[in-house]
């Protein structure tokens, strides 16, 4: 019983220190702090990830429950699985993946249960150890 205590008090307090940090605490991550609307089609939501600089085009997407956020990376990595996608708050799950089906693509599929005008602040992160935090609002 002891033991399953340490083990829960010792993930709690790891997931409690990196949602404090960028993206799961890596360093010198590229922030968007978008103070504007979303952009984009939400019924066709896209973003593109310039892989050199780290920058999200949009920073902030305009989604619907129920659509792809289609991702292109640019330039295309040489290897897949080198580029994941993870939430910034762990209760958005929905929003972890990786790149590993088409390359220079991912989508993101977002459940029909997200409540429509949410924010949800993720970030990309390569295995280089370069990242970036967009956002996805859902209208």
């Amino acid at each position: 019983m002891k033991i399953r205590i340490l083990i829960v008090l010792s993930l709690g307090w790891l997931i409690s220190s990196c949602t404090t940090l960028n993206v799961l605490g890596a360093k010198g991550c590229v922030v968007h702090n978008p103070t504007g609307s979303c952009t984009g089609n939400p019924n066709d939501p896209k973003v593109t990830l310039n892989l050199t600089t780290m920058k999200a085009n949009p920073p902030n997407v305009c989604a619907r429950p129920g659509q792809t956020i289609d991702v292109k990376l640019v330039p295309e990595p040489a290897t897949l699985g080198s580029v994941a996608v993870v939430p910034k708050n762990f209760l958005d799950a929905w929003l972890i993946g990786t790149y590993f089906v088409v390359k220079g693509n991912f989508e993101i599929q977002i459940p029909d249960w997200v409540p429509a005008g949410t924010d949800h602040d993720y970030g990309f992160v390569t295995s280089a150890g370069k990242c970036a935090d967009p956002r996805a609002h859902v209208m």
